[in-house]
């Protein structure tokens, strides 16, 4: 009986404060107005993301592929107060729109770093897609690397996607143990993974990939950058 209480009791308290995130979490996402709401990490990723921050006592990300900012802000947020997030994105009007729009009180958690994309080839007949310059030194000190970018990259004018996010290979062999992974879709990254890294992974216990179509169709990304002025460098 008294444990059967002490249960009830434990499972109210988690359900009021599930409730407080996902409040907080809506109130913050409230600076993202109009049709840029559309272009940011969802709600239950937002969610998801401050749930494995607080379960695994998370302090240091990289996050590749930040956007405006949605899912950076949801982080700097959820993370402890000493937290720091190295922000990475390629389209520099993102990067500017970020700073914009994140609060001041938050963007002492984050470093902003804007880099163009390349092609890369990180096994043989496989080309991924990967930034130029990525934060230098800090590898073995994150905590979590959320994988959400680089979706595209523009080649003699071509509009290059549906191509696996190549900086995860370099990465890996170089996160401490025990490092959390999260992979926002990205089929083709996701298979290389699983068949050239497994060796790797299984340090790496922890990581969580959200699923994407098997097949990542063309969604109209780059038209939807071009219609709101943005320069795909």
């Amino acid at each position: 009986m008294i444990h059967g209480i002490k249960r009830r009791i434990k499972n109210g308290a988690k359900r009021i404060l599930h409730a407080r995130i996902y409040r907080e979490l809506v109130r913050l996402r409230g600076v993202f107005k109009g049709d840029e709401a559309y272009w940011i990490l969802s709600l239950d990723d937002a969610i998801a993301l401050d749930t494995i921050i607080k379960k695994h006592h998370v302090k240091k990300v990289l996050e590749l592929g930040g956007g405006i900012g949605g899912g950076t802000l949801g982080m700097a947020w959820s993370l402890p107060p000493e937290g720091t997030i190295d922000y990475v994105e390629q389209v520099r009007q993102c990067v500017a729109r970020a700073k914009e729009l994140i609060p001041k009180e938050y963007q002492k958690k984050i470093r902003f770093h804007h880099s163009k994309t390349k092609l890369t080839e990180p096994f043989r007949y496989h080309t991924a897609i990967s930034y130029a310059e990525l934060p230098q030194g800090r590898e073995e000190e994150y905590d979590m690397v959320v994988i959400d970018g680089p979706s595209f990259h523009v080649e003699n004018g071509e509009f290059v996607t549906t191509l696996p996010r190549g900086d995860i290979f370099t990465l890996l062999p170089k996160l401490k143990d025990g490092a959390v992974i999260y992979i926002d879709g990205s089929a083709p990254t996701v298979k290389l993974l699983k068949r050239f890294y497994s060796h790797c992974l299984e340090k790496h216990s922890r990581y969580f990939i959200k699923r994407g179509d098997a097949t990542e169709p063309y969604d109209g990304k780059k038209q939807a950058l071009l219609d709101k002025g943005f320069t795909l460098e």
